[in-house]
């Protein structure tokens, strides 16, 4: 079988390098038998190591900036808080880059958010639970899974199931981790918990917080999926949610029962 061959690739910047480029390795998840020498940006948008390989066509491809040393770390030199609300605070920091050029940037410090994305099986058919409620700062109403603050020294699975008990009533005794991402790592330096509830029920009453207006819906699966991203489901962090909510859910031992696939 015959590697796929690389196609009208133009250069970034840095020199051009003569590759051959097997595909087959990528797709499948094998480790190149070949040396790998520098990352290479394929006009299909892929980003694929550069491979010495027998397999393929030779073509030109364009070199991603920079000079493949790994060299790209700051060093924070000195930093300073220059604002602090009750949600987060801003702090100035001057750091030194790997060249040693001296910058200056801004940092916002926040506390962890942790949400669920509730899995609810009724007569057969797969719903999420999910909140709707205005957000200030978009000035629009947004569909959202359950979620919120970690609390100093909470466990984030227990914020997440506590966060789902108080804006829904419902709970779970299956809390799963499915992932931790950096909501925005250019400025931020907090972290956002994405977890899956399996099979919960409403057993208690709601307590929200006194600033808090939320709806609780159940809202079939396939809907929620198909409209992720648009409408009032575009708050990113939920995206990204229901990607590794999806995921996790598809590698556990009953993801091929009736009780685990979408309706």
């Amino acid at each position: 079988m015959q590697g796929k061959p690389a196609r009208r690739c133009q250069q970034v910047s840095g020199k051009q390098y003569d590759t051959y480029i097997d595909f087959r390795l990528f797709r499948t998840g094998q480790q190149p038998p070949h040396s790998v020498t520098k990352l290479a940006y394929m006009d299909e948008g892929y980003l694929v190591p550069q491979v010495q390989s027998a397999i393929g066509c030779r073509r030109r491809c364009k070199m991603i900036a920079g000079d493949g040393s790994g060299a790209i770390r700051w060093t924070t030199i000195k930093s300073r808080k220059a604002y602090e609300c009750s949600v987060f605070s801003v702090f100035e920091r001057e750091s030194k880059g790997p060249d040693g050029r001296i910058g200056h940037f801004a940092v916002m410090e926040a506390k962890d958010w942790a949400v669920v994305v509730p899995y609810v099986r009724i007569e057969g058919e797969l719903s999420f639970l999910m909140v709707q409620q205005y957000r200030h700062g978009a000035d629009e109403v947004s569909l959202e899974f359950p979620g919120g603050v970690v609390e100093p020294g909470e466990d984030p699975a227990n914020a997440a199931a506590r966060e789902l008990a108080e804006e829904t009533g419902w709970v779970s005794s299956r809390i799963l981790h499915a992932g931790t991402v950096f909501p925005n790592p250019a400025i931020m330096d907090n972290h956002f918990h994405i977890f899956v509830a399996l099979d919960p029920e409403p057993q208690v009453a709601r307590n929200l917080d006194s600033n808090e207006v939320i709806d609780a819906h159940l809202l079939p699966a396939d809907e929620v999926r198909r409209k992720m991203g648009t409408g009032e489901y575009r708050h990113a962090l939920m995206v990204s949610a229901l990607f590794l909510a999806d995921r996790l859910v598809a590698s556990l031992p009953e993801a091929g029962s009736t009780h685990m696939q979408a309706s």
